[in-house]
């Protein structure tokens, strides 16, 4: 385990557990979404899809600043084992700002990792840093997200949930 993971966990974890919470409430923000990232250069695999899973607690630090820690893992019945189909994994943790209460905005760093095993039996991948950012909107107690992941340039679209545990 490489350092970098270490301190995103426990970025997360702090601003979570943060018992000075400076709204009355803790308010939760869970995301399922769905991502497609761009072919992996150097071959002619298809898009690499994968399932987009975040958690933000968005008064952690601030009443307007929290953080959130999101994983996309493969998408196993679209991108498989077989040839010639990419498999994407990527990882971030962040802070967020609430502009309004339906509005808020996320980003911070990660990680992403795609491979690709060609018709050749090459295995293609590419690992590093990347950047997250996006937004979600909300009703009152469901929404929508767009989220970007610069390393494998993907794009994803997720169903926001947000929960409230009054104290």
């Amino acid at each position: 385990m490489q350092n970098w993971k270490v301190w995103m966990g426990a970025l997360f974890v702090c601003a979570c557990l943060n018992t000075q919470a400076h709204a009355a409430e803790d308010q939760w923000v869970f995301n399922v979404g769905y991502a497609s990232a761009a072919q992996l250069s150097g071959t002619n695999a298809g898009r690499g899809e994968y399932a987009s899973f975040w958690a933000a607690r968005r008064n952690a630090l601030s009443p307007t600043t929290g953080a959130y820690m999101s994983l996309g893992v493969p998408d196993i019945y679209i991108s498989g084992s077989g040839t010639n189909r990419q498999r994407v994994f990527a990882i971030n943790a962040g802070l967020t700002h609430q502009v309004t209460d339906r509005f808020m905005l996320f980003g911070g760093p990660g990680y992403s990792h795609q491979s690709v095993r060609t018709f050749s039996g090459e295995r293609v991948t590419r690992s590093g840093f990347n950047a997250n950012a996006g937004f979600g909107y909300f009703g009152d107690r469901a929404g929508i997200s767009l989220q970007y992941d610069s390393g494998p340039r993907a794009l994803g679209l997720g169903v926001t949930f947000r929960h409230q545990i009054g104290r």
